[in-house]
């Protein structure tokens, strides 16, 4: 037997994150009615958080968008007992098209940035792409700072839907901008098994080198 309580709450832009829910018990599976999340199209993505607000790997969880009800089906595998259910949209197609979603660059502000889909959300529309089966949506983006580190080459992916800023060095005191939603890892000479890559660029200690994409035809 399983409970959910699901609190939603408007927002009036499109394109990007509408509506909000809060799992607070049990829960294997669950529906979102058209009448609660309000949008009327089932061009639609969810973000899902557990209870510490850290993304759900998309093998965590499945959904269904009924295409004329608009109803949204999720089912849990394992079952979850807290969290935050995200309802994304409304998107003029099935996924976004932009040339920069999930895009890899650098940037210099007065301090020296490794950023990713930086043209994500704000005056902009959120980013939606589907892969191997699973959506994958961000309406922000996402940096680390690297003024002041040694060299390194930094590999950027996303592994249980969480995007990885991966390091070569073997430690270090990088801190992604955006956490729980993005994080460093260390000690990645390659993209991991498993993971998507997004792209990789060399820090020279003071510069960026070129960076290069290595995002799968479904980002691009």
């Amino acid at each position: 037997m399983w409970a959910f309580l699901l609190t939603l709450t408007p927002s009036c832009f499109a394109d990007s994150k509408g509506y909000s829910g809060s799992i607070t018990s049990a829960t294997s599976s669950m529906t979102i009615t058209q009448s609660q999340h309000g949008f009327r199209s089932y061009k639609l993505g969810l973000a899902i958080y557990d209870g510490s607000g850290v993304r759900l790997a998309t093998t965590a969880y499945s959904y269904s968008i009924d295409h004329s009800s608009y109803d949204i089906s999720l089912s849990f595998s394992p079952s979850i007992s807290s969290g935050t259910v995200e309802v994304w949209g409304a998107y003029d197609g099935a996924d976004t098209t932009a040339s920069t979603d999930f895009k890899v660059g650098t940037a210099f502000t007065g301090i020296y940035l490794l950023q990713a889909c930086a043209s994500c959300g704000g005056f902009n529309p959120s980013a939606k792409r589907t892969y191997n089966g699973h959506v994958y949506v961000r309406d922000s983006g996402i940096s680390v700072i690297l003024s002041g580190s040694p060299s390194t080459t930094i590999r950027v992916y996303i592994s249980d839907n969480v995007t990885v800023f991966g390091s070569d060095l073997s430690s270090g005191s990088l801190a992604c901008n955006n956490t729980p939603s993005c994080r460093v890892d260390y000690n990645i000479p390659a993209y991991p098994a498993g993971a998507i890559p997004l792209g990789q660029v060399t820090w020279n200690g003071s510069s960026f080198g070129s960076v290069t994409d290595d995002r799968p035809v479904a980002f691009q």
